[in-house]
């Protein structure tokens, strides 16, 4: 077996001097850490963090009142035999920063309303603090001023805040209240509403804690207003009789005195005395207004210097008699009954110098059942007033009746216009009608016939058409004349009896009818009717006989006389009745044989005679 090597003496004397330098160096070092927290050296050897077995945060949980405020937190760190450990390496943070932050030596400032939650730890050892902030009013401040000025009527917001202790701003609800609800009020807007001139005290308050404002409401201007004066009427150039009175008012309606009030006329030829007048306690100025030479309506501005818009006044200045001319431009319009004009009738208002007098008032008034509509009630710039008119139902000349002005200083004025008649509408027979007459001749009078609109107007220029039905016309398409009347001669038929005329119109649907007894004409013969052929002596025959005139018609009291060559007749004159018969009875006489008998027509060459064979009866024979 090999020999074992071994160590010369000298090295293994170095080797054990090092070793047990080692031993001892490690001893003290472990002495020095069990002994460091009595020597106060922990830090020193940053050994003392991971000497912490516990760790609290006093207080655990407090309240801050103001933004701002400052609680100091208190950490303690003990070691496992609840010795306090010095110089731990905290470390402090805030859950919600908009609450409270905290600084490395655990002071928590408040920055907000809310609840933070403070942590301080040590390695993985943590601890927390309870933060509420809840800021509370120390203080309720209205400004700027102490005193506010406002005027009657007016509304103003407020400036109210709530302070905390450290005078940070505080959202909180003011509650507000007048001493004087006559004098000014409040709403929950904090908008103070002036109700009445005076002084009273505003009062904001919060949480117990109030603020005061003193508010003066001043009386001061808010409107004019007419007292009297307004809408007066005299001739141009004239005073008006009463003086302009107007008020200056409050916005509560109460008078205010002392105002400056401007009186300026917007035509500078008329005058106003004073210009400008202080309002009297009443609130009241007057002015005298004398008006300019200009007929129409004339201004006065009234006006106070605080107020935006001032207060017009009226007056009328009447056209001068003397000095107006009026007239209608254009002749007469024409149109037709019943119906508009074309075209407005117009009317120039003007002085004796020509000059067109404007804005003058005019009254129009239809005279003749017609209707009127004036485009304005006021003469335009060139003095010229217009209307629409409507004639009435009557043709001819319309009047209307133009008021220029003040009826009781200048007369009225007549406009005219011609009034044509309306359409056909119905045809009349004025005359003529019903006449008697002899067949074949000309009526004594003439037939007057007459058109008319549907108003009763006589129609001129109007072709009327005529048919007979018996006999002739001198004209048969006859036209009316200028007072719508159309007149014509009838010649009637040869046949005695009823006699017609028919007339048209074209446009109207009825026809007019012209009626005429045609009698017939002298007696121009006469002729027996079925005389007998044969009669006895002494034996009485009835024999007729019919008188006509020369176109047939039967004449009525036509006096016949019967004349027998032998034998008697029962009546020797006989008028004829209205068939144009006349009879008689003849007892032939005798001796036998031819016999005549004749009829006449009394005054007249008319004349019949009839033979008949008469015989003798066989009794008489023997």
């Amino acid at each position: 077996m090999p020999k074992k090597r071994t160590a010369p003496p000298a090295m293994l004397g170095g080797a054990g001097r090092w070793v047990t330098a080692g031993i001892t160096t490690m001893a003290a070092l472990a002495a020095l850490l069990v002994n460091a927290r009595n020597l106060g050296i922990n830090s020193w050897l940053g050994l003392a963090d991971y000497s912490a077995a516990r760790l609290v945060v006093a207080p655990r949980a407090d309240t801050l009142f103001a933004i701002g405020d400052t609680l100091p937190l208190a950490a303690t760190v003990t070691d496992a035999r609840g010795a306090v450990l010095i110089g731990t390496s905290l470390t402090w943070r805030s859950d919600d920063s908009a609450v409270a932050i905290v600084d490395s030596t655990g002071s928590v400032i408040a920055v907000g309303s809310g609840v933070a939650r403070v942590t301080a730890s040590v390695r993985e050892l943590r601890a927390e603090a309870k933060v509420i902030v809840r800021p509370r009013v120390a203080q309720v401040t209205v400004g700027p001023d102490s005193v506010l000025r406002i005027r009657e009527g007016d509304t103003l917001p407020l400036a109210a805040q709530t302070l905390d202790a450290r005078g940070h701003a505080l959202h909180r609800p003011i509650r507000w209240r007048s001493d004087d609800s006559l004098v000014a009020v409040v709403d929950s807007l904090g908008r103070a509403m002036a109700l009445a001139p005076g002084r009273t005290a505003l009062t904001a308050a919060a949480e117990g804690y109030e603020a005061h404002l003193t508010v003066d409401v001043l009386l001061a201007p808010a409107r004019l207003e007419h007292t009297a004066g307004d809408n007066q009427r005299v001739p141009a150039g004239a005073a008006l009789p009463e003086p302009i009175v107007v008020q200056v008012l409050s916005p509560g309606g109460r008078p205010v005195p002392d105002v400056p009030v401007q009186f300026s006329l917007a035509d500078p030829e008329g005058r106003v005395e004073p210009d400008t007048v202080r309002t009297d306690i009443g609130g009241r100025a007057r002015a005298r207004w004398t008006l300019s030479p200009r007929p129409g309506r004339q201004h006065l501005l009234v006006r106070v210097a605080t107020l935006d818009s001032g207060l017009a006044v009226v007056a009328e200045a009447d056209p001068v008699p003397g000095n107006t001319r009026v007239e209608q431009v254009g002749g007469p319009p024409m149109g037709r009954v019943t119906e508009m004009l074309a075209e407005p009738v117009v009317v120039r208002v003007t002085d004796s110098t020509g000059t067109a007098l404007a804005d003058v008032p005019v009254t129009w008034l239809a005279l003749d059942k017609g209707a009127l509509e004036p485009a304005a009630p006021r003469t335009d710039s060139l003095g010229e007033t217009r209307a629409r008119w409507t004639l009435g139902p009557n043709a001819g000349r319309q009047r209307a009746r133009l008021q220029v002005g003040n009826a009781r200083t200048v007369p009225p004025f007549t406009a005219a216009a011609l009034a044509d008649p309306g359409p056909p509408a119905a045809i009349a027979v004025l005359a003529g009608s019903n006449q008697r007459g002899p067949v074949g001749k000309g009526l004594p009078k003439a037939v007057v016939l007459a058109v008319r609109d549907a108003h009763g107007n006589p129609v001129p220029r109007t072709a009327v058409t005529v048919r007979p039905v018996h006999g002739t016309v001198s004209d048969s398409a006859a036209v009316t004349d200028s007072a719508g009347r159309a007149r014509l001669s009838w010649t009637l038929g040869r046949s005695a009896g009823n006699q017609l005329l028919e007339v048209r119109v074209a446009g109207i649907d009825s026809v007019a009818r012209v009626r005429a007894m045609a009698d017939a004409a002298g007696a121009a013969n006469v002729a027996f009717r079925d005389p007998p052929a044969s009669a006895t002596v002494g034996t009485r025959r009835r024999v007729v006989v019919t008188v006509t005139d020369a176109y047939g018609n039967p004449v009525r009291d036509a006096l016949v006389v019967f004349t027998p060559t032998a034998g008697t007749v029962s009546a020797s004159r006989v008028a004829s009745d209205g068939a144009g018969a006349a009879a008689t009875v003849w007892t032939p006489g005798a001796p036998a044989g031819e016999q005549r008998l004749t009829a006449t027509v009394r005054g007249t060459s008319v004349t019949a005679a009839h033979a008949v064979r008469v015989t003798v009866p066989p009794t008489k024979r023997k």
